[in-house]
């Protein structure tokens, strides 16, 4: 191999090690995203969840009032 081919081929060695860098660096931000993603996602279930048993609860009470609620019927007069 010539001298050139030499620098030619260390330069492409280098410009890969730096692209493999760069990709090793962008994996890791994906990988932080992601698990940012999952976090705030599980937030959000943890809320739905809360609410969704607050609703509940709120129409159980609901069901209870209204089965102790006598309901007087009053036939009408003709």
């Amino acid at each position: 191999m010539s001298t050139n081919h030499n620098n030619e081929y260390i330069e492409w060695v280098d410009q890969f090690h730096s692209r493999l860098e760069q990709l090793a660096l962008e994996k890791e931000l994906i990988f932080s995203r992601i698990l940012s993603t999952q976090l705030h996602l599980t937030e959000i279930r943890n809320v739905l969840q809360k609410e969704n048993q607050n609703s509940l609860e709120r129409l159980s009470r609901s069901h209870k009032a209204l089965q102790n609620h006598t309901i007087i019927e009053i036939e009408p007069k003709f």
